[in-house]
């Protein structure tokens, strides 16, 4: 890692939220682009940040990974070298792009030479190998389409708060009194039954 991404990766491990190390990274310029409404919650400047694009109202989770480069050259040209053989592979390189209004789950890994399109969410630990069509929601290890985000929204809007309407105290903040984990308990043991 070279010292001004050491620098930027440092100032994000300070920045306490996920909106706020969007904005340092949009105000110092050093994704492609980054839209509005982002959160970045990754603490990590990936490699060749200026080939990644996030577009607007974006939310990124806890650590995932954006891989814009393929270093398989290094073991072939040293099996090519061994074998005499003359020609050299040069490191590979491609963008990744995130359209507007996007989640990406926690630990998910997103290579290069893919755009995740506009109104999708892709699930926690999931592996994006190629493009992910607008309007998805998709998941998994390769990640491939498992929903329809319209779909989605639809049941969340139809759930509305009902999982939150007997809870004692309102989910505020990065932690949660007591009395709500509690409640949160007692729920998950209920739906168990």
């Amino acid at each position: 890692m070279n010292f001004t991404r050491l620098k930027h990766t440092l100032a994000l491990y300070l920045i306490n939220s996920a909106p706020g190390r969007a904005d340092y990274l949009r105000k110092n310029n050093i994704f492609g682009m980054i839209g509005e409404k982002v959160a970045y919650s990754p603490r990590v400047v990936p490699l060749y940040p200026q080939l990644i694009k996030i577009h607007n109202n974006v939310n990124m989770a806890a650590g995932i990974k954006f891989i814009t480069h393929d270093v398989s050259d290094n073991m072939i040209n040293n099996y090519l070298k061994k074998n005499e053989i003359e020609d050299r592979l040069k490191e590979k390189i491609g963008c990744i792009e995130i359209m507007d209004n996007v989640f990406v789950g926690a630990y998910s890994k997103i290579l290069y030479d893919v755009r995740i399109g506009e109104n999708c969410i892709i699930g926690a630990g999931s592996l994006v190998v190629k493009d992910i069509p607008p309007n998805s929601i998709a998941a998994g290890v390769p990640c491939r389409v498992i929903g329809q985000f319209d779909e989605f929204v639809k049941k969340r809007l139809a759930e509305g708060d009902k999982m939150y309407e007997n809870c004692p105290v309102p989910l505020r903040g990065m932690s949660i009194p007591e009395e709500t984990a509690q409640y949160a308990w007692k729920e998950f043991e209920k739906n168990r039954r």
